[in-house]
């Protein structure tokens, strides 16, 4: 389904305000850097990066073998290569400017500390005999 030309994008109709909404609420639940480990296009743009430098390697390109070209994931058709630039361009913008929106909320919203549970051992080893099994499990073949 192609869009009208003539109609504005969400961006120029809404301006930033989702992407505010969205790392706001991302920012006080305290999940920001989950969001940003799974965020499907940010590891796009990690295997695009990728793939760029692995095509620059010191290998010249007459010499590469035929099967280190076809085996890249972004080989696809003309205009598909053409639609995941143009993703990958938007996915870059909206990378930066989540990276600044978290950085302008982590000023403002200070997370708390997530404090770890710690399990120390007993002090002495005199009530052990509590710890063995009263049971058994024998697997036989």
């Amino acid at each position: 389904m192609k869009e009208d030309p003539s109609s504005p994008s969400d961006e120029e109709e809404f301006g930033d305000g989702f992407a505010w909404a969205g790392c706001t609420i991302i920012q006080l639940l305290g999940q920001t850097e989950k969001f940003n480990l799974l965020d499907f296009s940010y590891h796009v743009q990690n295997v695009k990066n990728y793939e760029l430098a692995a095509s620059k390697d010191l290998i010249p390109e007459a010499d590469r073998p035929a099967a280190s070209a076809a085996s890249f994931v972004g080989n696809v058709g003309d205009e598909m290569e053409q639609k995941a630039l143009e993703f990958l361009g938007q996915a870059a913008l909206l990378r930066r400017l989540n990276n600044h929106l978290f950085s302008m909320l982590s000023t403002a919203f200070v997370t708390p500390s997530k404090s770890s549970l710690v399990f120390h051992p007993p002090a002495d080893d005199s009530n052990l005999e509590r710890a063995i099994p009263q049971h058994s499990v024998v697997i036989s073949r």
